[in-house]
């Protein structure tokens, strides 16, 4: 899903990114915006394969060679993550638990110049699909709580939550429920009203 925005947190801003994900495979982006070409400049979540391993895979945050953290997920089943950010304090939540954070080094400087893009790498690779599903992509430009990550779990965010500047459902089509209307584009993916409870 291709989503062409105006509105994504780039450079250096806050930001909370969070999807629920269910990977069949252990292989591909659930997320990424940004330049994927150009260290620093990407924003997104990376499933890769646990080794020697049919039943686990390994989600991690890429930063475009500003990369850090690697949780091991349950293949075929449902998983919610968040990334939050700011002030160069990075972290990463799996099933409302926080898994890791870091301090990181070198700034992000996400280009938000490009569309969001949805199971697969930014617009500038065009690779790293991820195989599995994806449902309720949030972004917001601001950090969530660990309470408020927990509660999304059980409860999806209200179209006109505080800081919440996209919000794709992914049930029937690729359209946003905030009033920013950055609505998507299906490019190759497969719409599926298979989602969590």
């Amino acid at each position: 899903v291709i989503i062409n925005s105006n509105n994504l947190p780039s450079g250096n801003s806050a930001r909370s990114v969070s999807a629920w994900f269910y990977p069949e495979s252990g292989n591909g982006n659930i997320f990424a915006y940004g330049d994927g070409q150009v260290n620093s400049r990407r924003f997104s979540v990376l499933m890769t394969n646990s080794q020697n391993s049919m039943t686990n895979g390994n989600v991690k945050f890429v930063g475009e060679s500003n990369d850090h953290f690697g949780h091991t997920v349950t293949l075929n089943q449902w998983h919610f993550v968040t990334i939050t950010y700011a002030n160069n304090e990075l972290k990463m939540y799996v099933d409302g638990a926080i898994v890791d954070s870091t301090v990181l080094g070198t700034d992000l400087n996400t280009d938000s110049s490009y569309p969001l893009v949805i199971a697969s790498n930014t617009t500038t690779r065009n690779d790293e699909y991820f195989g599995g599903k994806v449902a309720q992509l949030t972004i917001w430009d601001r950090v969530l709580s660990a309470t408020e990550v927990q509660s999304q779990m059980s409860c999806p965010p209200s179209a006109s939550s505080s800081g919440l500047i996209g919000y794709w459902e992914l049930g029937n089509d690729a359209n946003d429920a905030t009033a920013y209307g950055n609505n998507g584009v299906i490019d190759g993916a497969i719409v599926s009203t298979d989602a969590p409870v």
